[in-house]
Order: C-alpha cells, then sequence, then structure tokens
C-alpha cells in the first residue's frame, strides 16, 4: 500500500497529533489540548491536580502518582500511555490490535508525538497537515509524518478496546476518501 493522504474534508487538518489520537474531534480539540497539557504540567511539577485553573481531570492523583513508581523509564513511559489513555476514556484491552502509540524519549513526561494504528494501518498527522495513512509494517514505528524509522526504545503503545468516536470515524473512512500521496508533494 502506498502512503495516502486524507481527502474526505479538512476537519482533522488544523489538530495536534494528541488531539486526533486521543480525540479526534475538531470541536473539543481546544479542551483536549488544555488536559493534555495539564497532565504534562503535573507531570514535570509545574501544576497541582485539581480543578483550580478550571481545568478539571478525570484521572486521579493517585493515578498520576502511579506514573513515578515504576522501576525503569519504560515502565514510566508505558505508565504515561496508560494514564492518557485513561484520560480520555481509552479502555485498554490487550489483544485488541487497536493501538495509540506516543513517541517519548528518556527526558519527555509527554509524547512528543502520537498517532494510532488499527486493521493492518498507521495513521497520524501534525498541526497544518493532512491525515496521513500507510501500511503498519514495521511494528507501530513508521508514522507517515516521520522520515524513517522510529527507534523501539522511545515507541510506546496501549492497545485499546477501541479509538475514540472522531478518530474511529477517519479510520473506517472509505478508500474513496484516501488518495496517494504525489512523488512531488511529501509536505501536503
Amino acid at each position: 500500500m502506498p502512503e495516502q493522504y486524507f481527502t474526505g474534508n479538512s476537519q482533522y487538518d488544523a489538530m495536534a497529533c494528541h488531539v486526533f489520537a486521543l480525540s479526534g474531534d475538531p470541536a473539543q480539540a481546544d479542551n483536549v489540548n488544555k488536559r493534555y497539557i495539564k497532565i504534562g504540567d503535573i507531570l514535570t511539577g509545574k501544576a497541582q491536580p485539581g480543578p483550580e485553573d478550571g481545568i478539571a481531570l478525570s484521572v486521579t492523583a493517585e493515578d498520576i502518582g502511579e506514573v513515578f513508581l515504576q522501576n525503569t523509564k519504560a515502565e514510566q513511559k508505558d505508565a504515561i500511555m496508560r494514564l492518557l489513555c485513561k484520560e480520555f476514556h481509552l479502555v485498554e484491552s490487550p489483544g485488541s490490535g487497536v493501538k495509540v502509540w506516543g513517541h517519548i524519549e528518556d527526558d519527555q513526561m509527554l509524547p512528543e508525538h502520537m498517532y494510532v494504528t488499527a486493521g493492518g494501518k498507521i495513521f497520524d498527522t501534525m498541526p497544518n497537515q493532512v491525515v496521513r495513512r500507510d501500511a503498519d509494517d514495521r511494528h507501530g514505528r513508521n508514522p507517515p509524518s516521520n522520515d524513517g524509522l522510529l527507534p523501539a526504545n522511545v515507541v510506546y503503545f496501549i492497545e485499546v478496546e477501541h479509538l475514540a468516536a472522531g478518530t474511529q470515524a477517519l479510520v473506517d473512512s472509505p478508500d474513496a476518501q484516501w488518495a496517494a500521496v504525489p512523488a512531488e508533494d511529501e509536505d501536503l
């Protein structure tokens, strides 16, 4: 399968990758982004859990504390991915084949890039770019927006029951709403 881009509509084009992976709902983009940033601020000690800033999280201080109880960096990064999925109501389901991915370097407390895989395909986007899909033939290490293969030690995933409704709608879109990425325009 050649790399393809979504032509169905442009509602996803302005989304940050984490908004696409965790929600896929353009109407909720601002809310999702604020919650994502607040989790990062809590994990880095810049904020405290609680609604004092007007941003209510569904995860608890205990959920957040689990990140810091892990023995290794890899376990900590897995815990961060579980925390994000819990916040955005993506239910962990090992063996489902539906995955939410995060590229998290050792010194980071949130993914610098997020994307999803389902049905043997990998889907991702970046702000102000179209959503792309490609065959997931590298075990989640080849998101279309990345040049080359991501190292295995910085890529983490959680298998979920299903993707967020907005994300799933795009994943389920008919093949007629996808077109091959032109060789001369890699930066759609």
